[in-house]
């Protein structure tokens, strides 16, 4: 099933998602994952529980069964902490660019889902269009290709300005872990929200699940010292050198659009198929490459490769969302 909401929320959520990973590059350089993952999540709930109070969707919270709510909470967990830290550690390793394409494989974990566990049947245009979007990244990793001469562009590019190191194991293992958790997410929101068109409270539930798991990680030892050294300055004279190199505007922008992108993508969960959403969902990595361009074009790869990537991608989805005539 496929709604003209349903496209707008996706395409809005895979645009905040792009967005997300050109701030996230530029804190990850600086500071850890984790620093990024508690930002996002402590920001993300007091918005999400704003916008529910103003839905009313709070009013009718007890239309989420018991089993509903273990479901968010999992989804929360799965999404929210596992699959962003990957995610996190995977840009920081590779870069977003290189980094989306292998996140992108998280299709095949949400169609599996999805046919197993909710009964949705993908239509064959749905399976090509998906197929093109997940043939976008695979074409994108591909070593050989000539840089795109962007380097000149912008003063931050600067001849003697070095790139960030790439560790490639590393990101590729962290990219297909992420991609495992946020495949996944999905189906797991979508049995949570059965019989309770609620996705805002169901966004708003799983993001409180995941940020009172984090703060119980505050009781490890050094855990609490070694986020506020982070936040707050607090800490050694390294800790404060690497937040001074990694603007807290940056944190901001990527605690907010990972809050949007969120929200947008429990809406369009809510309005129609996993199956159809989540496809177009995965376009980010059209988003990334283009605010990478406009935002982070000194430190990330632009081949050809990645070029005809993002054209496939866009492909996909037009076969997936254009009427049938």
């Amino acid at each position: 099933m496929i709604t003209f909401l349903g496209v707008v929320f996706s395409m809005l959520s895979a645009s905040s998602f792009g967005f997300n990973n050109v701030a996230t590059r530029r804190t990850v350089l600086a500071a850890s994952a984790t620093l990024a993952v508690y930002a996002s999540s402590i920001i993300g709930l007091p918005l999400f529980m704003v916008v529910a109070l103003s839905s009313g969707e709070i009013f009718r919270a007890g239309e989420v069964s018991p089993l509903g709510y273990f479901w968010l909470a999992m989804s929360g967990i799965v999404h929210f902490i596992l699959g962003r830290y990957c995610n996190y550690k995977s840009i920081a390793a590779i870069g977003s660019n290189r980094s989306q394409p292998i996140s992108a494989s998280n299709l095949l974990f949400t169609f599996a889902l999805s046919m197993m566990f909710l009964g949705e049947q993908p239509q064959w245009r749905t399976v090509i269009g998906a197929a093109l979007i997940m043939a976008g990244p695979l074409v994108s990793l591909r070593r050989h290709g000539a840089p795109v001469a962007v380097a000149a562009a912008t003063p931050a590019a600067a001849p003697g300005r070095e790139q960030p190191p790439v560790r490639l194991l590393e990101g590729y293992v962290f990219g297909l872990l992420a991609a495992a958790c946020y495949g996944s997410s999905p189906a797991l929101v979508k049995l949570g929200l059965a019989g309770a068109n609620l996705p805002v409270w169901g966004a708003t539930v799983s993001v409180g699940a995941a940020l009172a798991v984090l703060l119980l990680s505050l009781l490890r030892p050094g855990q609490l010292g070694h986020v506020m050294g982070n936040v707050m300055w607090w800490g050694n004279r390294a800790e404060k050198q690497r937040w001074r190199n990694a603007p807290a505007t940056w944190v901001f922008i990527g605690a907010l659009t990972i809050a949007a992108a969120q929200l947008f993508r429990y809406l369009a969960i809510g309005a129609m198929d996993v199956t159809v959403s989540a496809p177009l969902i995965s376009t980010v990595g059209v988003w990334s490459v283009l605010f990478s361009w406009l935002f982070n074009r000194h430190m990330e790869t632009f081949s050809r490769s990645v070029l005809l990537g993002v054209a496939l991608s866009v492909v996909g989805s037009i076969v997936l969302v254009a009427p049938i005539g």
